[in-house]
């Protein structure tokens, strides 16, 4: 690990850098294992199921917005009608 001394403080502090970290063993002498291993990567079920619930109550949202401006419209060219006679 490298330190570097931050001005004013008077002391070393540590400060953990990419190679440093890399280079990191374990007081035994062993390499440090992070669990990184991107092949063992799974998806995030919950968080696909939560966007998915999301998407599907926005939807349904739209669709009633859709349909009150279409009901609005309709409405509107009833009154056109009704007053052009």
């Amino acid at each position: 690990m490298h330190t570097q001394n931050k001005v004013g403080l008077g002391h070393q502090t540590p400060c953990l850098t990419a190679s440093s970290f890399a280079d990191a063993v374990h007081p035994s002498g062993d390499p440090v294992r992070l669990g990184l291993d991107p092949g063992k990567w799974r998806p995030n079920t919950d968080l696909k199921a939560a966007q998915e619930a999301v998407d599907r109550k926005l939807e349904a949202k739209v669709n009633a917005s859709e349909e009150a401006v279409l009901q609005i419209g309709q409405e509107l060219t009833n009154l056109k009608s009704s007053s052009d006679c």
